[in-house]
């Protein structure tokens, strides 16, 4: 079946530009027009659509609105802001609930590529169930100690930006959020953020409160309790591995925006952890406490017994919120690079900083992980390598350790 893309404005003229625009695409989608919030809920009522695409001004029910029943109604649609307005509050609240935000005039081309890479990660995520509990999310629940602390720094008369981002670093839930936001046609940007520390330099601290505060884009935290599986051993565990992951690339390259990219998807790997605790931990916990129990991999156990791993979920979510194809193909990767590749790759670099974060420190002594893959190594050329990627790693954890 065709997937079904319905376009939500109040300008007629808009949707006859959007009709012209997408007639070539007629045979790949099923394209859908409504002049109003209502009419887009009876369509929807009728049949079921994979992406919304809508306006945010509009007479009767805005697009803030729209999206918000369709959020709640429908979670598993994919949801597009397209609009000309993006400079005050209401705006930013309904950043938060899109996946996407286009700015008019928006290109065909740029609009066509925006719904294609939406549907373009339905491989990535194949249960149904999980992807609608993925796409309902308008942020990531951040841990209650962070989130407390990033609160007390805003509140403050002359807030840091500095320890800020001291703060949000240590959280990739947070981080992603922030990234998913910033990146998106809100703000005008001509190339991609890719660290959390360049997010809130951009930001600056009038719009991260603007965000925080009056947006409340970090109102989902954490309170749940989660027997044998810590969210502050997982965020620091992240943290680490992200910065693993930098070190190695500079032990490869000087190219400072691949260093990034690096950090970012070593800080990002294990997002699908804290989703799938969050989200169906009944049905993980039973998988964390028999992987403790019989010293199983966890990754593999996860596929076996949910049908999806935290590596999937984790890259479906960040694809989705618009981060780097780079970055979402690491964090898919990260268990298993693609070994066809005989250069040294973003996909490589965090994995190899998963595997020396749990060689190095007792991350992962409650259930068994795999060390290096020295034949693929070798294969790829890369193997003479991991003497000197090792001795960096150490050296950065025995200096942090002081």
């Amino acid at each position: 079946m065709k997937p079904r893309i319905l376009f939500v404005d109040d300008e007629k003229h808009v949707l006859e530009g959007y009709k012209l625009a997408l007639r070539k695409k007629r045979k790949q989608w099923e394209l859908l027009y409504a002049s109003s919030g209502q009419e887009a809920l009876s369509i929807m009522e009728s049949q079921p659509v994979q992406v919304l695409v809508s306006d945010i001004r509009m007479p009767g029910m805005d697009g803030g609105t729209l999206l918000g029943k369709v959020k709640e109604r429908w979670p598993g649609t994919l949801r597009i802001v397209l609009s000309g307005y993006y400079n005050d509050v209401a705006s930013l609240k309904v950043v938060k609930a899109a996946h996407y935000f286009l700015v008019k005039p928006c290109s065909p081309e740029n609009l066509q590529n925006a719904i294609a890479r939406l549907l373009g990660f339905d491989h990535v995520l194949s249960d149904m169930q999980l992807r609608t509990v993925v796409t309902s999310l308008e942020s990531l629940p951040a841990l209650p100690n962070v989130y407390t602390l990033l609160l007390e720094e805003l509140n403050k008369t002359e807030p840091s930006l500095k320890k800020i981002g001291m703060i949000i670093e240590k959280d990739p839930g947070i981080s992603a959020t922030l990234l998913k936001v910033v990146n998106s046609a809100f703000f005008g940007l001509f190339t991609k953020v890719s660290t959390p520390a360049r997010a809130i330099a951009f930001l600056g601290i009038e719009t991260l409160k603007g965000l925080i505060l009056t947006a409340s884009l970090l109102e989902r935290y954490s309170k749940n309790d989660f027997p044998g599986f810590s969210l502050e051993q997982l965020g620091e565990h992240c943290f680490r591995v992200g910065e693993l992951a930098k070190i190695i690339a500079s032990t490869e390259t000087g190219d400072k925006e691949f260093i990034e990219k690096c950090f970012l998807g070593g800080f990002m790997h294990d997002l699908g952890k804290l989703l799938l605790a969050e989200s169906i931990w009944d049905k993980y916990q039973p998988v964390i406490e028999n992987v403790q129990r019989n010293n199983l991999i966890l990754f593999e156990e996860e596929k076996m017994k949910l049908g999806v791993t935290h590596a999937e979920l984790g890259a479906y979510l960040l694809g989705i919120w618009g981060i780097d194809d780079d970055v979402v193909e690491a964090v898919l990767r990260h268990h298993a690079p693609d070994s066809t590749s005989k250069e040294f790759n973003l996909s490589m670099c965090v994995y190899a900083a998963n595997v020396m974060d749990h060689e190095l420190t007792s991350f992962s002594s409650q259930y068994r992980f795999n060390g290096f893959d020295e034949p693929m190594l070798e294969a790829m050329g890369l193997l003479e390598r991991l003497p000197v990627w090792r001795d960096a790693c150490k050296e950065k954890i025995h200096h942090d350790g002081k």
